[in-house]
């Protein structure tokens, strides 16, 4: 004798449809919640390998004066307009280090092979957002600090930290340098300690590494 199901089967089997629409409803938005936060890393790693690569070439054709053309500065002489010069700034409330130096790596916006020393300066700017962005700036002689804007272009955006390490000839480290100064006796750094914080929500991420500096020159007393 056939019978149909009943109220309760029905129940049953509505409440186990239920059930497995539920998990796979889950699954499937963790797996695109997974596939966004995948992107966006892939995304960022791009940004970080372009900055660095940016930067390494940049140090790789940095243009300095030698002497005997180079002479220490005078109390009353401008600075050396090729010099290199590390400080930490403000920027969004956050201490963060602003690096300037003469490069012969000058990138044309329009395209165009423009040979010359370039001015090359990376700092970090605040955003619109409340955040900061890396940014790098090119400039060819005359050489002029650039204004009080957005740098272009950006490199690297909604970092939470950017600190720059200079090492001398013995290993020590420093926080700045200035090539201009007869406290490191006008030389250079041997290489730099480079460190970006990315802000990345809970857990930030800290990318480090260190960069040569394949130009010297000798200490002046």
């Amino acid at each position: 004798m056939n019978r149909g199901f009943t109220l309760i089967e029905i129940l049953i089997a509505v409440l186990i449809f239920g059930v497995l629409m539920t998990t796979l409803f889950t699954s499937f938005q963790s797996f695109i919640t997974s596939s966004t936060v995948v992107g966006d890393g892939l995304a960022q790693d791009e940004r970080i390998r372009t900055l660095l690569g940016h930067l390494e070439r940049d140090l790789g054709a940095l243009y300095i004066t030698r002497p005997p053309r180079y002479k220490k500065p005078a109390t009353t002489s401008d600075p050396d307009p090729f010099r290199f010069h590390g400080t930490r700034e403000s920027a969004g409330g956050t201490q963060v280090s602003k690096l300037g130096f003469a490069s012969l790596n000058h990138l044309s916006l329009g395209g165009a092979d423009i040979p010359g020393v370039a001015r090359i300066i990376y700092r970090v700017r605040s955003n619109d957002d409340n955040g900061m962005d890396l940014c790098r700036a090119d400039t060819l002689r005359p050489f002029e600090e650039p204004r009080e804007r957005a740098c272009d272009p950006v490199l690297v955006r909604d970092i939470s930290g950017f600190d720059l390490t200079y090492v001398d000839e013995d290993g020590d480290e420093h926080t700045s340098w200035d090539s201009e100064s007869g406290t490191v006796k006008y030389t250079l750094p041997v290489s730099i300690k480079f460190k970006i914080t990315l802000d990345t929500g809970d857990t930030p991420r800290i990318i480090e590494t260190q960069i040569p500096i394949p130009v010297s020159r000798e200490a002046l007393d």
